[in-house]
């Protein structure tokens, strides 16, 4: 991490949150029961979900913001009239939250719970994608939603918003990939969070990364709600709401579901036609001991 963020050094010193590190009870804590959900269906709709400095809340459901355009989502930390810094939601999707105390290391006085600012990257008209810096890949970066006037193209190509490289002492990039009108601008949004010992020598514990797409299944099971959250490393193509001349359903989402003995993560989409929404997920569980 270089310096004293562990975690992306470049960024760390936008808004980013510190807090000793105390862990709390995951039975009583960090079950099904305690994820908070935030809905929103319209721009006008934007809601404020809980305190930034106590919970972790990232974006879960990304669908188009109209019949014939787009994903608008943000998830981002804002400040309130009081001076203080909260979770935020607006556009059309969905938002979780999970108590930051669920999340622990082994190391010590040493070990430390970081919160980063707000990352955004932005392309306009059709070319070239636009990274742009979040914290180092010891921490994990959620994408946190996307805003494209439309995405109705392969997202492996164009029409997307993701993390992509990073390493343990560098920063990962948070890029967007879009080709548009000349007059349109595309941007994807992001947080970074880090948990354990800072100084780049961190392996943040995460699963197997799953892709939702053409040929793929419409849902994969992942980990227990208990042992961590699950959340989307890249969004798009064909999240957009007409494709190909179809109208019709198109999300993706992480969501709780019971499964015969407890509740798993889901990440699922929906299963039009044509091109099926495109999007990739993982979680990072709340163990993260060495």
């Amino acid at each position: 991490m270089g310096d004293e963020s562990g975690a992306g050094a470049a960024n760390r010193g936008v808004g980013s949150t510190s807090l000793e590190l105390a862990t709390c009870s995951a039975a009583a804590n960090c079950d099904y029961s305690h994820v908070l959900q935030y809905n929103v269906d319209s721009i006008e709709n934007a809601k404020w979900g809980p305190p930034a400095n106590d919970y972790l809340c990232w974006a879960t459901r990304v669908e188009p913001s109209y019949s014939g355009g787009g994903p608008k989502l943000t998830v981002k930390t804002a400040i309130n009239r009081d001076g203080v810094s909260y979770w935020h939601i607006e556009g059309v999707g969905r938002m979780s939250c999970v108590k930051q105390c669920c999340f622990g290391s082994n190391g010590g006085s040493a070990d430390v719970r970081w919160l980063s600012g707000n990352f955004s990257s932005s392309q306009a008209g059709c070319g070239s994608p636009v990274d742009s810096n979040a914290w180092w890949a010891d921490a994990v970066t959620l994408v946190q939603g996307v805003d494209f006037p439309q995405m109705d193209h392969a997202g492996g190509a164009k029409d997307s918003g993701r993390t992509v490289g990073g390493s343990q002492t560098s920063p990962v990039q948070l890029r967007t990939d879009y080709c548009g009108g000349s007059n349109s601008t595309a941007r994807t949004y992001a947080n970074s969070f880090f948990v354990g010992v800072p100084g780049g020598g961190h392996l943040k514990k995460t699963s197997t990364q799953r892709t939702l797409g053409y040929g793929s299944p419409t849902s994969y099971k992942m980990v227990p709600v208990s042992q961590g959250v699950c959340y989307f490393e890249r969004l798009g193509g064909y999240i957009d709401g007409n494709v190909a001349g179809q109208n019709g359903t198109r999300w993706v989402k992480i969501e709780p579901v019971w499964d015969v003995d407890d509740y798993y993560w889901y990440f699922s989409r929906s299963d039009p036609y044509y091109y099926p929404p495109e999007a990739t997920a993982r979680c990072y569980y709340y163990n993260q001991s060495q």
